[in-house]
């Protein structure tokens, strides 16, 4: 049995009768959890599954379960706009990849060009001339002042909200419906992805408080000591990193002792974002 195509033919099909996950899960018996898990490609059903998806939506068991987009004409009718909707994001994070590789090559340059002028002794000329500009400027101030003053129009950045996460216990954070928070672009690195989450639990009650919200930089790229969103298997959980060589602990700070350190081994834990500070202190 091949169950390769499963995930988009599963999410082809539900978007095409206009369900939510809630609604497929109440009409199934199967929970939105597991539904999350099949359309992300993170855990294969079973045939018994297959057999009660296909009878919902009156389609063959062999068009679940075969590779072969075209053996029927059951995908005829579906609406895959999302497919195109994905499409059009991943344009648009090409696009801003291709500006900030343009911007890098920039400050490349001015680095280059200011070593430049330190090499050959200018720098301390230009640091006279800024002297004797700042003697005039003070009798600018006020004026100067006033023109600083006006309001610069804010840009702001689209993050995606994924709701609570727990800092109690590991459990599932997929979300049918993910929200948005705009935070000053500015503010962001722009080279970088974001995401917010909202701690539910006081297992981390010595850094933030139960329903405080945070800002995660989407990295895998964590030293020892860092507070990140570690996954295990299909859950996840926000804890202290600590590594050595052939473990990775996930340490609770919390004024509760019944939290206590989770232990696994690195092929058993992925580490899906750091947690860079309050929202709070972002917006």
């Amino acid at each position: 049995m091949n169950t390769d195509l499963f995930p988009i033919k599963l999410k082809a099909l539900r978007t095409s009768k206009n369900l939510s996950q809630n609604k497929l899960a109440k009409d199934t018996g199967i929970t939105k959890q597991a539904l999350s898990l099949y359309e992300n490609g993170l855990r294969e059903p079973g045939l018994y599954t297959i057999a009660k998806l296909a009878d919902y939506f009156n389609v063959s068991l062999d068009f679940f379960i075969t590779d072969d987009l075209n053996i029927s004409n059951e995908l005829l009718n579906v609406d895959i706009s999302f497919l195109q909707s994905d499409i059009n994001s991943l344009k648009k994070t090409i696009s801003i990849l291709e500006n900030n590789i343009i911007s890098c090559k920039q400050t490349i340059f001015n680095l280059e060009y200011t070593i430049d002028l330190i090499s050959k002794g200018k720098i301390d000329n230009a640091k006279k001339t800024n002297k004797s500009n700042e003697e005039y400027a003070d009798e600018l101030a006020p004026n100067i002042i006033d023109l600083k003053s006006s309001k610069k129009e804010q840009i702001y950045r689209e993050i995606k909200d994924f709701g609570p996460i727990p800092a109690g216990k590991i459990s599932l954070t997929y979300e049918d419906n993910i929200e948005f928070v705009s935070i000053p672009k500015d503010n962001l690195n722009s080279s970088k992805g974001y995401y917010v989450l909202h701690i539910s639990g006081d297992s981390m009650n010595k850094l933030y408080k139960d329903g405080e919200i945070i800002l995660v930089e989407n990295t895998s790229c964590v030293a020892p000591g860092d507070i990140v969103i570690a996954r295990v298997g299909s859950d996840a959980t926000i804890k202290r990193l600590e590594i050595d060589d052939e473990y990775i602990s996930l340490i609770p700070e919390s004024t509760n002792p019944k939290h206590k350190i989770q232990t696994f081994k690195h092929k058993d834990i992925c580490i899906q974002g750091k947690v860079i500070g309050r929202l709070s202190d972002y917006i």
